[in-house]
C-alpha cells in the first residue's frame, strides 16, 4: 500500500440495520476483538469473545462474562502460535501515537492492541470508564507501507469512530 485515504461507507440502500451496539463498552470491546480474532484465522476464540458478548447482551450476570474474559485474556497470552502470528504486524510507536494524538493504548503491535482491547471489556465491566475511539483519518498515516493482510488486521485491532463523517474517499495505491 502506497497511500490511503480512508472512509467511512455507510450501509447498502436495502440494508436491514444491526441493532445499535454500544460505543466505547465491554460489548463493544468483545465484538472488536472477535473480528480481530477471527482475520487472524482463531475461529474458536473468536466464537468464544462472541459469546461473551452474547452474554452481556442478555444481561447476563457480569461477574460471570468478567470470568470469562479472564480465561479468554489467558489464553490469548499463552498462545505462542497467536503470538508469533500478529507479533511485529502493524506496529505503532510510541512517537507516531503521539504525532497522531493517540494514546498509550494504541502503542505496539497488533498482538498488544488485542490484549488491550479484552482488558478493556474486563475494566469496563467493573465500572470502568473507556477511552473514546479514534478518527479513521489516522489510517492515512499508519497504512502506507503495508501490505493488504496487515492492513486489515492493523485497522480490526484500532478503535476507530466508524460513526466519524469524512468528506475524502477510499483509496489504496
Amino acid at each position: 500500500m502506497t497511500e490511503a485515504r480512508p472512509e467511512v461507507l455507510g450501509a447498502a440502500v436495502d440494508a436491514v440495520p444491526d441493532p445499535p451496539m454500544p460505543g466505547a463498552s465491554a460489548v463493544d470491546r468483545l465484538d472488536r476483538a472477535a473480528r480481530l480474532l477471527y482475520l487472524a484465522g482463531w475461529e474458536a476464540r473468536a466464537t468464544d469473545a462472541l459469546r461473551l458478548r452474547d452474554d452481556l447482551l442478555a444481561g447476563n450476570d457480569d461477574a460471570s462474562v468478567a470470568a470469562g474474559v479472564d480465561r479468554l485474556v489467558a489464553r490469548i497470552r499463552r498462545s505462542w502460535v497467536l503470538r508469533w502470528s500478529l507479533r511485529g504486524t502493524g506496529p505503532i510507536s510510541s512517537g507516531t501515537c503521539e504525532e497522531l494524538g493517540l494514546d498509550d493504548r494504541a502503542t505496539g503491535d497488533v498482538h498488544d492492541r488485542l490484549v488491550i482491547c479484552l482488558t478493556e471489556a474486563r475494566s469496563a465491566l467493573e465500572g470502568d470508564r473507556l477511552p473514546a475511539p479514534v478518527s479513521p483519518e489516522i489510517l492515512a498515516e499508519l497504512l502506507p507501507g503495508l501490505e493488504i493482510g496487515a492492513v486489515r488486521l492493523l485497522v480490526a485491532s484500532l478503535d476507530l469512530d466508524t460513526g466519524a463523517h469524512l468528506s475524502t474517499g477510499t483509496a489504496a495505491r
